[in-house]
């Protein structure tokens, strides 16, 4: 295996993209991983398998859709979501409250929050005229948000923002324009003024 072919975008021709051994070697992991799954399910691997699939003998590739659920998943574990602004707002208010808001505990039921903050989770609901669910819930999707900013993590987490950081990265590594262009499925006159942007 010394590379591999992909339709183009407007599949007039296939192209040959060139492949470090690095990316190969995680290539052939996950063949080795389809191989163990279609062992455990007692199926024979598929005879050209997709290397990115969910099917016990990889005979089909992975959903547009799955792949878009697990990159929510991961922008939710980063505190990224893709959220209105308005939103972030409201749970940047809740967490302000969870530590700094106060409220007068004469006459209510049950102790103060145990952790030292400043308000329950019940009492940021009633302020904001939410559940208590979505109160926590805010609350630590802005402390998510919080400490990737805390560690200067901003980066655009869609599909093309990948492809960006990609082409950036490379580039910043002294990859030739010429190869990372190729990679990407650009000129390289395509890929400097890109590259000249950011």
């Amino acid at each position: 295996m010394d590379g591999t072919l992909k339709e183009t975008q407007r599949a007039q021709h296939r192209r040959e993209v060139p492949l470090d051994e690095g990316t190969l070697a995680v290539l052939r992991l996950q063949l080795d991983r389809a191989t163990g799954r279609a062992a455990v399910f007692e199926v024979p691997l598929d005879g050209d398998p997709f290397i990115f699939s969910v099917e016990p003998d990889s005979s089909r590739p992975l959903l547009p859709g799955y792949v878009t659920k697990r990159l929510q998943v991961l922008k939710g574990f980063l505190g990224a979501e893709d959220k209105r602004p308005e939103t972030i707002a409201l749970e940047d208010e809740a967490l302000r409250l969870r530590r700094t808001g106060a409220v007068d505990r004469s006459g209510r039921r049950g102790p103060p929050p145990e952790d030292g903050s400043a308000m329950s989770y019940d009492d940021i609901a009633t302020e904001l005229g939410r559940s208590q669910m979505w109160a926590r819930r805010a609350c630590d999707s802005a402390l998510r948000r919080e400490a990737n900013a805390g560690r200067g993590l901003n980066v655009n987490l869609s599909f093309n923002g990948f492809r960006t950081f990609t082409s950036s990265e490379l580039l910043d590594a002294g990859f030739n324009i010429s190869v990372v262009a190729q990679r990407q499925g650009h000129g390289p006159l395509v890929l400097r003024g890109s590259a000249d942007r950011r």
